[in-house]
């Protein structure tokens, strides 16, 4: 199934601002809710619900993502971020490049 039927791209090209601002925080609560997961997987202490933590996290996910990476290594919620990036990254290319009618 190609891509455009899966996903409606038409309302990425008409909306830019508001498709970037959806992907910024649709990533920054895939970077918290998977290391929520990687938390009660592994049997670790949970400080923050999640009702708590994705108003914070959200809006740093960015810098906290840098801070993973340089400080800790890669972490489970540091590569789903980066797939979900990487997804995005692909559709907002797929839909603002013109298409080549031949």
């Amino acid at each position: 199934m190609k891509l455009e039927k899966m996903i409606d791209l038409k309302f990425v090209k008409e909306h830019k601002i508001i498709s970037v601002i959806l992907a910024y925080i649709i990533i920054g609560i895939v970077y918290d809710v998977s290391d929520y997961l990687y938390l009660v997987a592994t049997g670790k202490e949970i400080t923050f619900s999640p009702l708590i933590s994705i108003p914070l996290v959200v809006p740093f996910w960015p810098m906290m993502l840098y801070a993973d990476l340089k400080n800790i290594g890669i972490m489970f919620q540091d590569v789903l971020t980066i797939i979900a990036i990487l997804i995005f990254v692909v559709i907002f290319v797929k839909s603002w490049v013109p298409k080549n009618k031949t």
